[in-house]
């Protein structure tokens, strides 16, 4: 980013003010444990498959949207049966299923 002429230091300040925003708004709307699972998992999940960061912020922003939509709409199917379940577990769920299956494949195909 230097070399193509950005101010590297305020690009770390938008992204660490960012990261922080993100993190008291998710804290304001599902907790704690949530958040935290939800910011570290898909990072997991991305630096497994990705050796560049960018390339590990796109994985990590899709499993982070797949296991969200997916947590919600298995709490949504389950509360139409009338199983009451809460949609934050079923995330956490969601995405530590992710993980063990990404896990289990690089471990299948030999990989690190």
């Amino acid at each position: 980013a230097e070399i193509r002429g950005l101010h590297v230091d305020a690009l770390f300040v938008l992204l660490l003010s960012l990261t922080a925003l993100v993190v008291v708004a998710l804290i304001l709307v599902v907790g704690v444990i949530l958040t935290i699972a939800l910011l570290t998992t898909p990072a997991v999940i991305g630096r497994q498959w990705s050796k560049t960061l960018p390339g590990m912020m796109v994985l990590a922003s899709l499993v982070s949207a797949l296991s969200t939509s997916s947590g919600l709409f298995l709490s949504y199917a389950l509360s139409v049966r009338e199983i009451q379940a809460p949609t934050g577990p079923l995330i956490i769920i969601v995405v530590t299923g992710l993980l063990l299956i990404s896990s289990l494949i690089r471990r299948a195909w030999g990989l690190r």
